[in-house]
């Protein structure tokens, strides 16, 4: 039976409330949504350590969804693509080439949030066009205005914790205090 697959993708440094927003709006509309967070990102964006974000993306998607649902799964396929590339960046157009042949006969379609839909951002995306015209591209709206950076500036700068853990999952606040993610170096830890 042919299903539906929506793919997003980021660098999740750290996965926060925007990002779930995000999926929350797809929920639904593919049979199965696969979250990718970036290994090498292509436009060179310094990032944590690939398992401590891939991890935490896991958790947060199983804290906030139904972990049993297995209709929204995390994979760390751009390790895998990174392999064969000699240290070059992992596109979107390597992720979805590489799922096109796991999954030949489903239809697939990239996700994106409001700041790449943008179109003088989507047009930086390698091979857009062929994205746009081989898998197509779902565009989610912003409804809460929450950027990574601006949750590793807050942790690195002390700001209220209540502040930081508004915009990020439980789980995430976990891993930022007990692995004393972004600067994180307040005392003691969570469970």
């Amino acid at each position: 039976m042919k299903k539906t697959i929506g793919v997003f993708g980021s660098a999740f440094d750290p996965i926060h409330l925007g990002h779930i927003d995000c999926l929350r709006q797809i929920e639904g509309e593919y049979n199965l949504i696969i979250v990718v967070p970036s290994f090498s990102h292509a436009f060179g964006k310094q990032m944590t350590d690939f398992d401590i974000r891939v991890n935490s993306v896991r958790n947060a998607i199983t804290e906030v969804f139904d972990a049993e649902r297995g209709d929204i799964v995390v994979r760390d396929l751009e390790r895998t693509i990174s392999a064969g590339k000699n240290s070059e960046p992992v596109y979107t157009f390597d992720v979805l080439s590489a799922l096109s042949s796991e999954f030949q006969t489903d239809d697939i379609e990239f996700v994106v949030g409001p700041d790449n839909a943008a179109p003088e951002q989507w047009e930086k995306f390698y091979r857009s066009d062929e994205i746009m015209t081989r898998w197509g591209l779902r565009a989610v709206k912003e409804r809460s205005n929450i950027r990574s950076s601006t949750i590793r500036n807050m942790v690195a700068n002390n700001a209220p914790w209540n502040d930081i853990e508004s915009l990020i999952p439980r789980s995430v606040s976990i891993d930022i205090i007990n692995k004393g993610l972004y600067g994180y170096s307040q005392g003691e830890q969570l469970q």
